[in-house]
């Protein structure tokens, strides 16, 4: 005989039908004819005759007694051998024996001799078992979410489906509550740069002689603009300490990113928006040297160890083509129409922008492949309608590809954003 017990996490019993219907892939592969079938909920177990574990039934003894029970638990446990069965017979008879003399011959000490043949019955008269939840794999494996990929942001109500979203496309994962998505962030840090465009800098209040220290990002122009004109590398950190003789301005005709300055008067950090610098006396000023609005950026750090700027896309193109026309309700979509000519295109930003490393999110439906970039270059193009990451780091300008005329088809432009590698 068996000693393995099943355990069936959904069947349905159907009042006066001897056939209980299994609803999931739980196996009772093996079970034994005469177990006993234990139902939650109720007290008294059925006998089994039989199962079918490819039609998924189990069939009792006699017709189900009770009202129609849907997606219940089940256990179906080998009944003990008939020798046990018989002494458990015996001891409950000579328990009743003691306890019927007791009760027809009162006699001191009665009470004792009551409650301890009571105490032994109820030890030994068969109860049904609860039904324990020993879940097969089938079962364990519904309570893990289904992972899907997408490249739509979730808008719908999940209908509490237990699902995850990966969205390789904008870098995010989705999770399923019960009537919305809760987005797994990727940004482990935020904070604002300032980003000098070349006709702006730091004006100290009076000139300033002393050491100097200071971080910046070049993104266009070197180190012209910074003091004894340091020979650098565009789009690389550089930390530099020197000394100075009546600076009177500080990173006019740089383009870049300053991260601090330190002199010997104190320490100056350019992580939010304001223009007056009092730590090293100093203010942000225009060319001509008036005071001038600040040019703070929000960034964001992410996961992949790169700062990503607040969303660049204009209201309005830089120049678009005769064959392109952007949407009246949606400014960041743009229809394109039979485009063949190399010029006909649609840039977002002037020549300051040309060389910032940049990240565009678009969606499109263009027939045939188009470039984002002046260049053509190959990693630069869309060949296909769908969502699409790029990386670009020279002027952006929608056209067509050779070879692949003419273009027509939509664009929406999700995001353009900065991206500068982490100093860390």
């Amino acid at each position: 005989m068996s000693a393995y017990e099943f355990f069936l996490t959904d069947v349905t019993f159907t009042n006066g039908n001897e056939t209980a219907q299994i609803n999931n892939a739980d196996s009772v592969f093996g079970a034994i004819e005469g177990s006993q079938v234990f139902v939650a909920g109720v007290g008294i177990p059925e006998t089994l005759v039989s199962v079918d574990n490819t039609a998924r039934t189990v069939t009792l003894s006699r017709p189900w007694p009770r009202a129609t029970a849907e997606n219940v638990e089940v256990k179906i446990s080998p009944v003990a051998s008939a020798g046990s069965q018989l002494s458990a017979l015996e001891a409950n008879q000579n328990a009743f024996k003691t306890l019927m003399e007791a009760i027809d011959n009162p006699a001191a000490g009665m009470e004792a001799a009551i409650t301890e043949a009571l105490t032994y019955i109820n030890s030994q008269v068969a109860q049904s078992p609860s039904v324990e939840q020993k879940l097969n794999l089938t079962h364990r494996l519904l309570d893990y979410p289904t992972l899907k990929k997408t490249d739509v942001v979730p808008t719908e109500s999940p209908n509490n489906k237990r699902e995850m979203l990966f969205d390789d496309v904008r870098q995010r994962a989705y999770i399923a509550l019960t009537e919305s998505w809760l987005p797994i962030p990727n940004v482990i840090a935020t904070r604002q740069f300032l980003v000098c465009t070349g006709n702006r800098g730091i004006k100290f209040n009076s000139a300033y002689t002393g050491s100097i220290s200071y971080r910046v990002y070049p993104m266009g122009s070197g180190g012209q603009g910074l003091p004894n004109s340091q020979s650098l590398n565009n789009f690389e950190w550089y930390y530099i300490t020197d000394t100075v003789t009546d600076l009177t301005t500080f990173c006019m005709g740089f383009v870049g990113i300053i991260e601090f300055i330190a002199t010997d008067h104190g320490f100056q950090r350019f992580s939010s928006a304001q223009s007056h610098f009092p730590s090293i006396d100093a203010f942000y000023a225009n060319s001509s040297g008036s005071l001038a609005s600040n040019q703070f950026m929000e960034f964001s750090l992410r996961q992949d160890g790169y700062w990503y700027s607040s969303d660049l896309t204009p209201q309005s193109p830089y120049s678009i083509g005769t064959s392109w026309a952007q949407d009246a309700s949606n400014n960041r979509l743009y229809t394109v129409t039979g485009a063949s000519d190399g010029g006909d295109g649609l840039r977002f930003f002037g020549d300051d922008y040309d060389d910032y490393e940049m990240e565009l999110i678009t969606i499109s439906d263009v027939n045939n492949p188009f470039t984002l970039v002046n260049s053509n270059a190959e990693d630069s193009r869309i060949s296909y309608s769908g969502t699409y990451r790029n990386i670009v780091n020279e002027r952006i300008f929608l056209k067509r590809v050779n070879g692949s005329l003419p273009i027509t088809g939509t664009v929406e432009i999700e995001s353009i954003r900065m991206r500068v590698v982490n100093y860390g």
